[in-house]
């Protein structure tokens, strides 16, 4: 059976997290994102930017525009532990993040909108009328 190049690269990430674990000064290997993946899609009438945010609640961000950046922080914490528990193993991130998306000239400010359903993020930076594309009729 073949293994994909996935699977050899999660065997080697085992070993090296192996070696550094038997080290006087442990040390972990994060294989996760500390970042919320993100999409950003351009159409004729907006920008729209989704961001990857389970177990983030909208509490918990903030959403700046300033100028042409648009600037997502905020924080996901750690999951709780029943009494008496332990961890045995943890591969979700927790903590602060922060994305920047720089953005095109011409998103009408005063129609941005937000959305956080199902750990998902999606912003609408609506196109100012001037920076919509528009046809030139011929005389």
């Amino acid at each position: 059976m073949m293994t994909s190049a996935f699977d050899r690269l999660l065997d080697f990430e085992r070993d090296i997290e192996d070696i550094l674990e038997s080290t006087q000064f442990p040390v972990r290997v994060v294989a996760t994102r500390r970042t919320p993946a993100m999409t950003v899609a351009d159409d004729k009438e907006a920008i729209v930017a989704t961001f990857d945010l389970p177990g983030v609640l909208k509490e918990d961000l903030t959403i700046e525009k300033n100028g042409n950046t648009l600037i997502i922080s905020g924080e996901r914490k750690r999951a709780s532990l029943p009494d008496k528990g332990s961890w045995l193993r943890s591969e979700s991130w927790s903590g602060s993040f922060s994305r920047t998306i720089e953005l095109p000239d011409g998103t009408n400010d005063n129609a941005i909108s937000a959305e956080l359903t199902n750990g998902v993020l999606r912003i609408v930076l609506p196109k100012a009328e001037a920076a919509k594309p528009r046809q030139i009729a011929i005389r």
